[in-house]
């Protein structure tokens, strides 16, 4: 079942509302991610990079109003980087860094691999452990 999206109402239009603001619940709603996408739940923040090798791009600005420091964020990365790295997420583009305010290094990030994120008021922390090369 999809999500409702609440609605107010205009009673000198005839138009009933929810008793509370859209806003309200609205933003109730989408502060629970629990990954299911039904009333109820919120989906996680999860993207697909846009972006190119060290520029990763998303769009969470057409998810929330502004960034939430320490909310995870979830992206799959389209290429691997090649050394320190930036996320923009529409508000933006700002550093992903490791190991609290290290820059990234070459590798870090593999094509295809879920990065996990958050922000910490200044920068994107990555959360996600660093991948090593694994022979074939």
């Amino acid at each position: 079942m999809p999500k409702t999206n609440f609605v107010n109402g205009d009673p000198s239009q005839g138009i009933m509302g929810t008793v509370v603001t859209a806003e309200f619940l609205n933003a109730l709603n989408n502060h629970r991610h629990t990954g299911i996408n039904e009333d109820g739940h919120a989906p996680l923040n999860f993207y697909q990079d846009t972006g190119s090798a060290n520029t990763y791009a998303i769009p969470l600005r057409n998810a929330l109003p502004h960034r939430v420091v320490g909310m995870p964020v979830y992206f799959a990365a389209a290429n691997t980087n090649t050394g320190a790295s930036t996320l923009n997420d529409g508000f933006g583009t700002v550093a992903i860094n490791k190991n609290f305010n290290q820059p990234l290094s070459a590798g870090d990030i593999k094509a295809g691999q879920i990065i996990t994120v958050a922000w910490d008021g200044v920068a994107y922390q990555m959360i996600s452990s660093v991948q090593p090369d694994i022979p074939p």
